[in-house]
């Protein structure tokens, strides 16, 4: 991840330069000299040109399978005469995740594939050829339990309480799945059917930093949505038209939560607000359904937020 035009504590992080840009590094260097450079897939290109000894890949099934191996796997490129060249590390790939819960982050089970098929090679190996040929593949599954003796005493209890089941079995028990149960679209895919908002880099005079801009959002023009209403969902569409374009530039929806009494319309508006509440525009369109009631009831708990002109199309 690289920060630029203001430079980080010397102390903990390494200078790092690019023709046509100022920009850090972030990295943390130990006693002995051993060092980790952070690197970020928000912008995949920013990290070419890098040389590491090993890579380690926290939370794996959120990351691009694409990003690890046509940037960060290449360039795991180190001098394999370095005085520490036999050390565990160098060279290494390390990932560690929860289950995924896109079919896409499933990519990182294929070292489970490749570890069961190391462990059938080798089981046909004499103890000789073995010695010979060290394992270089290990799938490790766990759970919260495993580190049950160093957790606070009330670690599970809390998150049964907070977490809803499938949350829980995923992040806490580690158990896999496939389709969500409650999933309208049987195929659906979040790299096909999702859209992902985008970003323009520009240099801020104020801060001297380069911040991320969204490219769809436009803070000049007037917000137009439309509401879908059911018992189960409530959705809210946020687009705007900039010239022959019209943009889908936000989706917020609403569920019944255990614990939540308000209504979901209101909940919706609410969200819209917390999002929207600072857009100079003060105006918005809103498409409604056949529930028209629905639709003044978000126009008028949007009113009485922070909104001063709502037009029921």
């Amino acid at each position: 991840m690289y920060v630029v035009g203001q430079q980080p504590p010397e102390h903990w992080v390494k200078p790092y330069s690019a023709p046509g840009k100022k920009a850090w590094q972030y990295c943390m260097t130990f006693i002995n000299g051993y060092c980790i450079q952070l690197a970020s897939q928000d912008r995949p290109d920013s990290q070419r040109g890098i040389n590491s000894d090993g890579v380690f890949v926290d939370e794996s099934a959120t990351m691009s399978e694409d990003f690890l191996n046509k940037i960060i796997l290449p360039a795991k490129r180190a001098n394999k005469l370095a005085p520490f060249a036999k050390h565990h590390l160098h060279l290494c790939f390390y990932d560690f995740t929860s289950a995924p819960w896109t079919v896409e982050g499933g990519w990182m089970l294929k070292t489970e594939d490749k570890w069961k098929a190391e462990l059938e090679l080798r089981a046909r190996m004499t103890d000789a050829e073995k010695l010979a040929v060290p394992p270089s593949t290990l799938f490790l599954e766990s759970t919260w339990e495993d580190n049950r003796e160093v957790l606070p005493d009330n670690y599970y209890k809390d998150l049964e309480d907070t977490l809803d089941a499938l949350t829980l079995d995923i992040e806490v028990w580690n158990k896999r799945f496939t389709q969500r149960p409650d999933g309208f679209y049987y195929a659906f895919n979040t790299s096909k059917h999702c859209y992902y908002k985008a970003y323009r880099y520009e240099h801020d005079d104020k801060t001297g930093l380069t911040l991320h801009q969204s490219n769809d959002y436009r803070e000049d023009r007037k917000l137009e949505v439309s509401l879908d209403f059911n018992a189960a969902i409530c959705w809210l569409v946020i687009c705007q038209e900039i010239g022959r374009e019209f943009r889908q530039i936000d989706s917020i929806f609403k569920k019944p939560t255990i614990g939540i009494q308000t209504n979901l319309v209101i909940q919706l508006a609410e969200a819209f607000d917390l999002t929207y509440g600072k857009h100079p525009t003060k105006e918005v369109d809103v498409w409604g359904t056949r529930q028209v009631g629905q639709s003044l009831r978000v126009h008028r708990k949007v009113i009485s937020l922070s909104w001063i002109s709502l037009q029921i199309i």
